[in-house]
């Protein structure tokens, strides 16, 4: 995994702020499995990811989406981000 750059103390609460966020929902989602909810608040995750340059959680994320709930529009509104990602994070073996 590649190093993140040194923050300043203003770019570190945000980081940090952006990490419970996180953790807040991944909760939520477990919370609302099966539900629509549940997409709505994956959606929201992966915007968090994708700013927190959170690349290899974001494709995981993504693709167990994919595999789990393939007729997700998430999935189809996902899917040029995830072949972005999955070059950075030197993944797209994964998207074939």
């Amino acid at each position: 995994m590649k190093a993140k750059a040194r923050q300043n103390p203003a770019e570190a609460r945000a980081t940090f702020n952006l990490d419970d966020s996180i953790k807040e929902l991944e909760s939520r989602i477990e919370e609302f499995k099966r539900t629509d909810q549940e997409f709505v608040l994956l959606e929201e995750l992966l915007l968090v990811l994708h700013r927190q340059r959170e690349y290899d959680r974001w494709l995981d994320t993504y693709l167990s989406v994919l595999y789990k709930h393939p007729t997700q529009s998430l999935v189809r509104s996902g899917a040029e981000r995830a072949l972005e990602v999955a070059k950075v994070a030197d993944r797209e073996f994964e998207l074939v």
